[in-house]
């Protein structure tokens, strides 16, 4: 089994709160991740899903489940995640922490996935470059449903400080 840390950091330009909504809109969550063929909710609040991933020449379709297995609104929220692929098996335990920077917000993750099969044989190495890339598009796209989420709150001609920040 191979173990790996995987960290990054996003900034984006809507307030914290409504990030965290995003974050926990189902609907918002199947428009943002990248290759997601399903995505539900079990009655215990446990996100199913599957998505397709390509590591190297590693592909196949990740079938998993992801658990919030703690939460402090809107600040932090720890996940567990187990999936199975043709080709392996990643159990990982993450952390998101957003924090208000300049009318936006700044989203910290980190990561530290467990790999067996031949995912951890073979792509290990390229695991890294393949998630933050992910993780890249994935706060993109949360960042323009955030976006919409504060619009659709606010009053017509209201000042939305959060949607002015220049891109970075």
């Amino acid at each position: 089994m191979s173990t790996l840390l995987i960290e990054g950091e996003s900034t984006i330009r809507a307030n914290r709160a409504e990030v965290w909504a995003a974050l926990h809109d189902l609907e918002i969550l199947r428009r943002c991740v990248p290759g997601v063929q399903s995505l539900t909710r079990d009655t215990h609040g446990v996100l199913l899903g599957a998505v397709e991933l390509a590591v190297g020449r590693l592909r196949g379709t990740l079938h998993g489940r992801v658990t919030i297995t703690e939460t402090q609104a809107p600040e932090r929220m720890t996940l567990a995640l187990e999936a199975r692929a043709p080709f392996g098996v990643v159990k990982a335990s993450g952390r998101l922490e957003l924090t208000e920077q300049d009318g936006g917000t700044r989203v910290r993750w980190a990561g530290t996935p467990q790999l067996s099969g031949l995912l951890a044989t073979f792509g290990s190495r390229l695991l890294g470059g393949v998630v933050q890339q992910k993780a890249e598009h994935f706060f993109q796209r949360l960042e323009r449903e955030a976006c919409q989420l504060g619009a659709e709150e606010s009053p017509v001609g209201e000042f939305r400080q959060a949607n002015t920040l220049p891109r970075s």
